[in-house]
């Protein structure tokens, strides 16, 4: 038989170990900091959800000495107890979020059907049912978005086509032309086509406002597209060739191609460095803007690329919507208070300047670039109430703007060039008395992006002859100031705090 005694001595030396080793100690899981409702998509995609969980790790065991700790009288063993093993790190299993942000194709869908700001808001909660099983019903569609994350990449690489730049021209403006630089400070670049890969089944009609059935009337091939009908290295050709040292860039996002768009302005910046001065045109399907959480969340994908957001406002439902110091813009506005180094770009619309001033005062902080025909009337006044407000003047070529905009490339050529002293004298009639009285807040711009040949070299150049013909006309004084200088002095403003 055993002696008691050594019986005895084996068994508290087993309860020392298991104590050393955590083995009495209680089981119960607790969370390791995630928020309560996260959800647990896997770190894969696609992957179909399962339901919603919390990331735990097991408790860790007290140390002797320390309260609550579990220690046993027993004899001293004859030997150290074994080291307690050090647990593996557990990966954090990535949001629905971070997931469609990194996949495109899952993005195509979700943002679609469930809409970017639920999965915003599914960070720190937990999904609804409805919400789970639509999650679940995009992301088990595999085949569905191995092809949009295999397409996305292809149509980024087709927006940056190499072109090949056509022979810079020898320029011999008059000497009452401004000579020195000159900034464009309103481009619109296209938008990266966005076309389903098989039939397009949404069903989604875009609201139409005072200006869509002219928008319509542009034929396919003369509709901006890039990586179709248009290309990154054309339009710096053209801003190159015609003189434009840099252009305040409208770079369009939306939800549902969130990071494929972003990542062409990247690349743009990346190419283009000195170039193209980024804004995030983000907007969603029936309005000229997003939500605030939206607009966070986009700002977040390249941290510091974009130097303005907007342009916001803008046509073709500029007659249909809302006014700036309506709740969704000022939830826009507040996103870019509070990130301090960001332009706001607005199209103000018909009947607005009251609501845009009161934009302006509620948010001080904030700088705003404005232009159109709908503000301009009031624009001298607010300037005189409001500092931190500026404006372009892209529309000195008066009645040939439908031209410029929907019509014939020959037909604007000829008309500019019959037409030139009175639209000039026009142009500089209008603008002179505001010009005058606010000087260092006037900036000239072409609003270029609606039809195809408005990126050509030849419109470009005679844009731009147009302008320094018009900055001419002004004292040499303010000159610098209206064709690049007030436009740099804003661009300074978006460095890092």
């Amino acid at each position: 038989m055993i002696n008691h005694r050594v019986l005895f001595s084996i068994l508290s030396l087993i309860t020392l170990l298991l104590v050393a080793c955590g083995g009495t100690s209680n089981p119960e899981v607790v969370s390791n900091g995630a928020q309560s409702g996260s959800t647990d998509t896997g770190t894969a995609v696609p992957t179909a959800t399962s339901n919603t969980t919390t990331n735990n790790t097991p408790e860790a065991p007290v140390a002797d000495g320390q309260s609550g700790s579990s220690a046993v009288s027993s004899p001293t063993p004859t030997s150290a107890p074994a080291a307690t093993p050090t647990a593996a790190p557990t990966a954090t299993p990535k949001t629905i979020l971070t997931q469609a942000l990194e996949s495109p194709g899952a993005m195509w869908c979700l943002a679609d059907k469930v809409g970017l700001q639920i999965l915003i808001e599914l960070d720190s909660r937990a999904p609804s049912n409805q919400e789970r099983s639509t999650i679940n019903s995009c992301l088990s569609d595999t085949r569905e978005i191995a092809a949009w994350n295999a397409e996305w990449p292809k149509r980024i690489d087709a927006a940056f086509t190499p072109s090949t730049c056509g022979d810079k021209p020898v320029t011999n403006f008059p000497a009452s032309y401004y000579q020195g630089p000159i900034i464009d400070s309103h481009l619109h670049i296209p938008q990266i086509s966005d076309d389903g890969i098989g039939p397009d089944n949404t069903g989604y009609v875009a609201p139409r406002g005072a200006e869509s059935d002219q928008y319509d009337s542009i034929a396919a091939k003369q509709r901006p597209v890039l990586g179709k009908t248009m290309n990154i290295d054309r339009i710096a050709c053209t801003l190159q060739n015609e003189g434009s040292v840099k252009a305040f860039s409208f770079f369009p996002t939306f939800p549902e191609i969130t990071s494929p768009a972003i990542e062409v302005a990247y690349k743009a910046v990346e190419k283009y460095p000195d170039l193209f001065v980024p804004f995030i045109q983000a907007s969603r399907s029936g309005m000229a803007t997003l939500e605030g959480v939206i607009l966070d969340t986009m700002l977040d994908v390249r941290p510091g690329l974009f130097k303005g957001f907007g342009e916001v406002g803008d046509s073709p439902t500029e007659s249909i919507n809302p006014a700036p110091d309506s709740e969704i813009y000022t939830g826009d506005f507040e996103v870019v208070s509070n990130r301090g180094n960001l332009l706001v770009y607005f199209h103000t619309g018909t009947g607005h300047q009251d609501n845009m001033e009161r934009a302006l005062q509620q948010f001080s902080n904030v700088t705003f670039i404005v232009h159109g025909d709908f503000v301009r009337p009031y624009i001298q006044d607010i300037m005189d109430r409001n500092p931190n407000v500026y404006f372009t003047y892209n529309d000195i070529f008066g009645d040939l703007i439908d031209t410029f905009r929907f019509g014939e490339k020959a037909t604007f050529l000829a008309d500019m060039r019959s037409e030139w002293d009175r639209l000039l004298d026009e142009a500089v009639a209008l603008y002179k008395p505001m010009i005058e009285a606010h000087p260092d807040r006037f900036m000239w711009g072409t609003d270029r992006g609606d039809i195809v040949w408005g990126y050509d070299e030849e419109v470009g150049q005679i844009l731009v002859e147009f302008g320094r013909a018009f900055i001419g006309r002004f004292d040499s004084t303010i000159q610098d100031d209206l064709a690049y200088k007030n436009a740099e002095r804003l661009i300074a403003k978006t460095a890092n705090p």
